[in-house]
């Protein structure tokens, strides 16, 4: 019998849909980084009815489904890879450069003329003998929020929401990932974090990176009921900095944020020199509050991040991974 312990989820890491609700070939589908958690990914059906109709009843007597759309979020301990492959795929601008088996990957804000952010698919399956008709795929996958989250040593946590096109297609033919692929995963003792050229890293308590695209559908008479088009947020992705360390009013950080000074943030997660994944955000104003937590004063600092020339929007992220390429149509 299936249990949620055979949960699998099959992607590619480097790869993505051609044409936004073409699922992508199964050859493509070779990556499984696993979750902490079996979500699985659910379908949202809307319904024109004959409620408001007078039709000789208190309520409904018919359904016809108008609409269907879909969401999932995939919780992991967090490593290089999956950090970059979201980063990529949300933001949708990668540059990269480097030899085998060690790549440079620069991942910036979409430009202000992009709407719709790249899109994959995935098949999701509980992986027992005889059950392949658990197997599904979706499509016309985007992202629409990641967030990475540091506390104390612990594991580093991510968690990805996804957004579909409300299909699913039975895929009772397709090979599962034999194993998971192989990633650098990350503790909170591997994190840097340099505000205004001060490394804070010994003092820091915890550290929240939020992005979120803002992900919309906007009015479509295409034909078939499943999602058409998914576009970026007006104004999004936004990116959102949050930490707390050790510290109290006479900190020279307090200053900074009374008189509104811009300063650069940089947060380093570092697996070894060939596996990391930095953000560089140069432009920033700080909102801090002190607060008391057991024996100790802390201040805990909000980044308002200002876009600007040298980030090409509110910050930029670089990667270094075994993975070649990202965004490749697939």
């Amino acid at each position: 019998m299936p249990t949620p312990r055979s949960f699998v989820w099959a992607f590619g890491l480097g790869s993505k849909e051609t044409t936004f609700g073409v699922i992508q070939a199964d050859a493509s589908l070779t990556d499984w980084v696993t979750p902490t958690e079996a979500n699985f990914a659910d379908v949202e059906i809307s319904y024109r009815t004959d409620e408001e109709e007078i039709n000789g009843y208190l309520g409904e007597t018919e359904h016809q489904i108008e609409h269907k759309k879909g969401k999932v979020s995939r919780k992991f301990n967090g490593s290089v890879e999956i950090i970059t492959w979201a980063l990529a795929m949300m933001l949708g601008k990668v540059t990269s450069s480097g030899i085998s088996p060690n790549f440079t990957h620069t991942i910036k804000f979409r430009d202000v003329c992009t709407v719709n952010p790249p899109s994959f698919s995935f098949v999701e399956a509980l992986n027992c003998a005889g059950f392949t008709s658990t197997y599904f795929g979706y499509k016309g996958c985007v992202i629409n929020s990641i967030s990475l989250e540091v506390n104390g040593k612990g594991a580093v946590q991510v968690t990805i929401e996804i957004m579909h096109d409300g299909s699913e297609t039975a895929k009772a033919a397709f090979t599962l990932p034999a194993s998971a692929t192989a990633v650098n995963k990350l503790l909170g003792s591997m994190l840097t974090l340099t505000v205004n050229a001060v490394d804070i890293s010994s003092l820091v308590r915890n550290f929240k990176l939020t992005l979120n695209a803002g992900i919309t559908e906007p009015p479509s008479i295409a034909a078939g009921v499943n999602v058409a088009e998914y576009q970026y947020g007006e104004g999004s992705p936004k990116l959102d900095i949050e930490f707390t360390f050790k510290g109290d009013k006479s900190h020279a950080f307090y200053a900074l944020f009374q008189n509104a000074t811009v300063i650069p943030i940089t947060a380093a997660l570092t697996f070894n020199a060939n596996r990391s994944i930095s953000m560089t955000a140069t432009k920033n104003v700080l909102q801090i509050t002190e607060r008391a937590q057991g024996n100790e004063t802390q201040l805990v600092c909000k980044a308002m991040p200002e876009h600007n020339t040298t980030d090409q929007g509110p910050g930029v992220f670089t990667a270094k991974t075994g993975q070649a390429t990202y965004l490749v149509a697939a």
